[in-house]
């Protein structure tokens, strides 16, 4: 791993959730060979088997710089279906940008492990930014290649999860009810000041789950985002729509509440209830 030097800035998330889920982008030379993937340990993993929807969210938000050469940026749409419980022991992203402009590029996202089972797919819709002044101080004065080094640098492959990502993160349900909250930290900020996009899955979800009922899974989710989350606490709204195949459509809205209630997200996720469902 690339020691960073005793004179560089801080790297603005370094306390971030993203440094602990056990990515890993290793030497060419390595033997994980020269690809950005994700490490399979359990606290990665749902009772059921299959990928936390949470640290789905952050794998991709991350692996889909791979696309193209991109600087900072953030998330105008995210959409996340789980596919199959991984067997193998890493988790890969092939990047394909569909469209690429000025402004906007549309990315999208498998992810197979290296057993060959496709795990999950994502597409996105990305918006270039101009860096933060702490991101630029970062990046020693537009050194985008050691800043990005630096960065990546950080992604050793060690879950470093102590418990489950929507208890480090600091969801909570109201008693008794379905909206659930949680503060902006330097676990779920993301290098502009806000809330992480891949973060607001763990939030979503865990809201859509208590509207749908605890037995339910989500399948996948889209989310789209209206603006900066930057305040907080925030509180995530979920109505639930159940289908007739016995399957839920969940409507979500996050609301930044230090911004006078400012709906920053809203985020539709299909779940199903299995016959057997998977007991903790």
């Amino acid at each position: 791993m690339t020691e960073q030097p005793a004179d560089a800035p801080r790297n603005p998330m370094a306390d971030h959730v993203i440094n602990k889920i056990g990515l890993h982008a290793p030497d060419p030379d390595g033997p994980c060979g020269n690809r950005l993937h994700l490490h399979v340990s359990p606290m990665v993993l749902e009772d059921d088997g299959h990928v936390d929807f949470g640290v789905l969210g952050v794998f991709c938000d991350m692996a889909s710089s791979q696309a193209v050469d991109l600087g900072p940026f953030l998330h105008a749409d995210i959409s996340i279906n789980r596919i199959a419980r991984p067997t193998g022991e890493r988790l890969f992203a092939t990047a394909t940008a569909l469209r690429s402009g000025k402004r906007t590029t549309i990315v999208h996202l498998e992810i197979l492990d290296d057993a060959g089972v496709r795990v999950a797919e994502s597409t996105q819709q990305i918006v270039t930014m101009k860096p933060s002044p702490e991101m630029a101080a970062a990046m020693h004065d537009g050194d985008r290649e050691a800043w990005r080094k630096r960065f990546m640098s950080a992604f050793d492959g060690e879950c470093r999860l102590d418990g489950r990502l929507h208890d480090i993160i600091g969801i909570e349900r109201e008693p008794g009810g379905t909206t659930c909250r949680m503060s902006l930290s330097g676990a779920s900020r993301n290098g502009f000041g806000g809330l992480h996009g891949g973060v607001a899955f763990d939030l979503v979800t865990e809201a859509a789950v208590g509207a749908a009922g605890e037995s339910s899974q989500p399948g996948g989710a889209l989310l789209r985002y209206l603006a900066p989350a930057t305040v907080g606490p925030f509180r995530a709204v979920p109505t639930a729509h159940p289908r007739d195949d016995g399957s839920t459509f969940a409507m979500v809205e996050v609301i930044d509440e230090g911004q006078d209630d400012l709906r920053c997200i809203v985020a539709e996720v299909h779940l199903t209830t299995p016959a057997h469902p998977t007991k903790a």
